[in-house]
């Protein structure tokens, strides 16, 4: 689907499961809406960290912790957050928040630093945005 300022891609992997695009003109963030698939969210340069800020860091209300691996999962450089907020660290500075239509399991590799996965199929929304460095934020 498409109009004059935005476009909708779906992929569709069989019936019933597929996961969506929606990239709108202008717009701060991606959205995206899976149907029992397992996102995975891949960085060009490597994740440094992935945090669950709280409200005097950040100025951001996080729903997230870091868990125990879920059974059979146990991996030495495999760390899990389970929640609805994140932040998402690159290692040029940038920071990412990542938000979840539901609560959503993610390991993350830290020895190769660029994956991060869903633990299970997921069915709901994912949205990234950019936050600008603090730099900018008088500007």
């Amino acid at each position: 689907e498409f109009d004059p300022l935005s476009v909708t891609t779906r992929f569709q992997v069989r019936d019933g499961v597929y996961w969506e695009i929606y990239m709108v003109q202008g717009s701060p963030y991606l959205t995206m809406k899976y149907e029992q698939t397992s996102p995975v969210i891949t960085a060009f340069s490597i994740f440094t960290d992935i945090e669950c800020p709280t409200e005097k860091e950040d100025q951001i209300s996080a729903i997230c912790s870091r868990i125990s691996p879920p059974p059979k999962m146990s991996t030495a450089h495999i760390t899990y957050f389970e929640g609805v907020r994140f932040l998402l660290r690159t290692q040029e500075g940038n920071t990412w928040i990542l938000f979840s239509s539901k609560p959503i399991v993610l390991s993350w590799d830290t020895d190769y630093k660029r994956i991060i996965n869903t633990v299970g199929a997921f069915s709901g929304i994912l949205r990234l945005a950019f936050i600008p460095p603090e730099k900018y934020a008088e500007e």
